[in-house]
């Protein structure tokens, strides 16, 4: 039975040797084939190559070659591996706890090792690849542009996880039931790291930016040069003069004109600039753009490889000022309770987020209520936001519609 048992260790192990040395040859060959491509790709981008591939077209092809790693198929080879190298442990614990002579022992032991030492290979090696890959990408001409991208998406997910852990914390502080406040401390504390996450995703932010499309023998959708180039001084996060706000604001402004797919995002970005210049026509501005970003809809972003340029919110305006301008353009405009719940809600957590009381923002909402046409559907929005963020009882009753006795009948 040991014998049997080290003959079937030897099989696994020259199983597992097979499939490891398979996957390292379809590693190199996929790396090697990558970096021919990235050089043929790099030599194709430089300026005055020639018209240019569309830029949907050039970070389709790079995302193919850069993840020819992951294509390569070493994960499923690696499992394989893996499972191999399982079967030969149970086989070696088997063998130990059946008192064995000692050189069945030692070859027992032997076999396991080099089982271990071989799925390490495999898995190491195929981590490796992949990182190479990364870096060979970055180093391509389109490795800027793609890092842009993908750092936007992750700002954008740093703030959305640091409303929801703020308006986790606002609604607990505002409890009474028991522990509340022990609670609240407890999820502060989550607000806190998601802060941390949402500075280091700016942060890399401003060391990605800036980026040039324009200096790439490629073909840009319309304006997105334009906003990528507005973009850097707002992810800089410097002092701005008059002639580089006037320049940022001329960028954003026609790359929302012409880049429909992504307009929510420079308007956003406008509106964000705006917020850098406290006088009244830049606070108009700021509330015109921040309501024109937020009656656009929000457009699901697909996977990195099918969706290369999506409509990432990742710089957005957060003065209180702004969305309150920007619900004053909303009511005189007639918008519909959609977009006037959702201006009010900004304009909320914008207040909340500043360390703000609610009031003005609950009182305007009172108001909009009897003025909207349909303030059952502003209501069944607006409610559970500012319960989302910590409103008072006393708060919550005035966002109750008023009911009115029906006249009694007349008889005659």
């Amino acid at each position: 039975m040991v014998v049997d048992a080290l003959v079937g260790m030897g099989a696994l192990l020259l199983a597992a040797a097979v499939l490891s040395a398979g996957s390292a040859l379809r590693l190199h060959a996929a790396y090697r084939e990558a970096l021919r491509e990235l050089r043929d790709g790099d030599r194709r981008l430089e300026p005055g190559a020639g018209p240019g591939r569309r830029l949907e077209d050039e970070l389709r092809w790079y995302a193919d070659v850069t993840a020819a790693g992951r294509d390569s198929g070493w994960r499923y080879a690696a499992a394989v591996v893996v499972g191999v190298c399982a079967g030969v442990t149970v086989l070696a614990v088997w063998t130990f706890t059946v008192r064995p002579p000692a050189l069945s022992v030692a070859t027992a032991a032997v076999l396991l090792a080099l089982a271990v030492v071989i799925t390490a290979l495999c898995v190491l090696e195929g981590l490796r690849f992949e990182r190479l890959l990364r870096e060979a990408g970055r180093r391509s001409a389109l490795g800027g542009l793609r890092r842009l991208e993908d750092t936007l998406v992750q700002v954008q997910s740093a703030n959305a996880d640091l409303g929801a852990a703020n308006r986790t914390w606002l609604r607990t502080r505002s409890a009474t039931y028991p522990m509340a406040a022990q609670l609240a401390n407890w999820r502060h504390r989550a607000v806190r790291r998601a802060t941390t996450r949402r500075s280091r995703a700016l942060a890399e932010l401003s060391r990605v930016l800036p980026v040039d499309p324009a200096g790439m023998s490629v073909r840009p959708p319309d304006g997105y040069a334009d906003g990528v180039r507005g973009l850097n001084p707002l992810a800089a996060a410097a002092p701005m003069d008059d002639d580089a706000w006037e320049a940022a604001v001329a960028d954003l402004s026609r790359a929302a004109e012409y880049d429909a797919p992504r307009r929510r995002r420079w308007l956003s970005a406008l509106a964000a600039c705006a917020e850098l210049r406290d006088d009244p026509p830049a606070r108009e501005s700021a509330g015109r753009w921040a309501l024109d970003a937020a009656a656009l809809p929000a457009r699901a972003r697909g996977d990195r490889r099918t969706d290369l340029l999506p409509d990432t919110v990742a710089i957005e305006p957060s003065r209180p000022k702004t969305w309150e301008g920007a619900v004053g353009r909303a009511r005189a405009v007639g918008a519909g309770p959609l977009l006037l719940a959702e201006a009010t809600l900004r304009w909320g957590y914008a207040l909340a987020a500043s360390g703000n009381d609610l009031d003005r923002a609950v009182d305007a909402a009172a108001e909009m209520m009897t003025e909207t046409r349909d303030p059952d559907e502003y209501l069944s929005r607006v409610r559970p936001g500012f319960e989302a963020l910590g409103a008072t009882s006393a708060q919550m009753s005035r966002l109750v519609p008023q009911w009115h006795a029906p006249a009694p009948a007349q008889t005659a």
